[in-house]
C-alpha cells in the first residue's frame, strides 16, 4: 500500500495484520497520524511502534474493547 493511495492521513485507530507489515505499510505507518495503532499476530509480541498488540486467535470483544477505548477527548 503506498501513501498516494490513502484518502486521508488522520485515523482514530489504525489495524495491522502481520501478515501484511511489508515495508510499504511501515512507510505507510510513519506518516499516518494515529491515535491507536493495533498489531495483530499470532505470537502477541510487542512490536515498536505500535500502542497495542492482540494475539491471534481472539474474540471480537477484543477489537471492541479497543474501539470503545477510544474517546472523543483523546
Amino acid at each position: 500500500m503506498r501513501a498516494e493511495t490513502v484518502d486521508k492521513f488522520s485515523y482514530d485507530i489504525v489495524f495491522v495484520d502481520e501478515a501484511s507489515y511489508v515495508d510499504d505499510v511501515q512507510d505507510l505507518l510513519k506518516v499516518l497520524d494515529a491515535r491507536k495503532k493495533v498489531f495483530i499476530s499470532y505470537a502477541g509480541e510487542a512490536i515498536r511502534g505500535f500502542d497495542e498488540n492482540v494475539k491471534k486467535p481472539f474474540l471480537p470483544s477484543k477489537i471492541i474493547n479497543i474501539i470503545k477505548s477510544i474517546t472523543m477527548n483523546d
